[in-house]
């Protein structure tokens, strides 16, 4: 009798497993289905297979930008939110693409939020946020080492002493620059950031519904998380404003 209905099970399966095999994609085909949708104003349709491209290639900066054009124009309530974050991972994967950087500060400036802060130069402003962080990390690594083995043969081989004190000079000199630089982007930058997707979140005094609303966030503003954490709230700081409270975890999407 088990082998009976084990053959059965197998049976009917066997067609369900195959009919599974056949509904998955790869990253590639889900992007070109994704801009055909996108392409005929299905921008629900190019969402899902945008993001479902981005969740098997987070590294991707195009499934990411594309994911937030295709939000940006469903226009519903959270989606202006889920676009901001979605061109934050693009911009952070590639800083230099100019798409990328007018999108995020377009859907930004929506928000009441500029990606430029007021007073500062575009051009010296894009120049600090030329790299990404990685690129930037590896440098940093790159010349550190560099500077080390320099510095080891200045001391175990004296007589190159002459040929090493240039190259020695120079890796020095960029490993301390790129580590200026890259303090001064941890420093600039937010702290586990965030985006609010739900429309004037309410920010609260404490960690639960009980506690008094301190202020109210608009959908799409970025925001720090600060690292308190109880249950399903975080606290957060606003940037922009200088305000601090807590917040429920479902009202943000990580960038």
């Amino acid at each position: 009798m088990n082998l009976l209905r084990l053959s059965l099970l197998l049976l009917f399966a066997s067609p369900l497993a195959a009919a599974d095999a056949a509904r998955r994609i790869t990253p590639e085909e889900a992007f070109k289905e994704a801009s055909s949708h996108f392409q005929s104003s299905n921008f629900e349709g190019a969402a899902k297979l945008y993001a479902k491209t981005a969740a098997l290639v987070p590294d991707s900066a195009s499934a990411h930008y594309n994911l937030g054009n295709a939000l940006l124009r469903i226009a519903t309530p959270g989606s202006l939110g889920r676009a901001i974050a979605s061109y934050g991972r693009a911009f952070r994967l590639a800083p230099r693409n100019a798409d990328i950087r007018h999108n995020l500060d377009f859907a930004l400036k929506r928000a009441g939020e500029e990606l430029i802060p007021a007073g500062t130069p575009p051009a010296l402003w894009i120049a600090f946020h030329i790299l990404s962080p990685t690129e930037l990390t590896a440098l940093h690594h790159l010349f550190l080492w560099s500077a080390l083995l320099l510095g080891t043969l200045w001391v175990v081989r004296p007589e190159w002493r002459d040929q090493l004190w240039t190259p020695l000079a120079v890796f020095c000199g960029l490993w301390l620059s790129t580590a200026t630089w890259w303090g001064a982007r941890t420093a600039l930058s937010m702290t586990d950031p965030a985006v609010v997707v739900r429309m004037n979140a309410e920010v609260r005094s404490g960690p639960g519904g009980t506690f008094s609303v301190g202020f109210k966030v608009p959908e799409g503003r970025r925001v720090s998380r600060m690292g308190g954490r109880k249950g399903k709230w975080v606290q957060i700081g606003v940037p922009k404003e200088g305000l601090k409270g807590w917040i429920d975890t479902d009202a943000l999407e990580p960038i």
